[in-house]
């Protein structure tokens, strides 16, 4: 999963412990793991992605992109990047997601799969 690995390889780069991502992030090191290898999806709230990327010092689109493909399943051809990194922006800036909003997500990921 695309954000599992963006987590470990952000985290890896800055010498930095999946305990110490943990106490920033409000979850637990283990489930932190799962995510890192693919076993479990991260919140599609999008706080997780918020927090590790304030912990991490990495724009939070980063984070929310790999996430939003991650959410829909997708595998999204090149042409649709600037889409995918559009409605990242979009989420960002918005302060919470609400089953409205995270279902509209859902369904724009699912269009962009082959």
């Amino acid at each position: 999963m695309l954000f599992g690995n963006k987590l470990r390889e952000s985290r890896a780069q800055r010498n930095r412990s999946r305990q110490w991502l943990a106490q920033r992030t409000g979850l637990s090191a283990g489930f932190l793991g799962d995510i890192e290898h693919g076993k479990s999806r991260p919140p599609l709230d999008m706080r997780l992605a918020r927090a590790a990327a304030d912990a991490l010092k990495v724009q939070p689109f980063y984070f929310i992109s790999a996430a939003i493909v991650d959410a829909g399943g997708a595998t999204l051809p090149a042409k649709t990047g600037a889409q995918v990194q559009t409605l990242a922006y979009l989420v960002e800036v918005w302060e919470d997601l609400d089953a409205l909003a995270l279902n509209a997500i859902e369904q724009l990921c699912g269009r962009f799969k082959r």
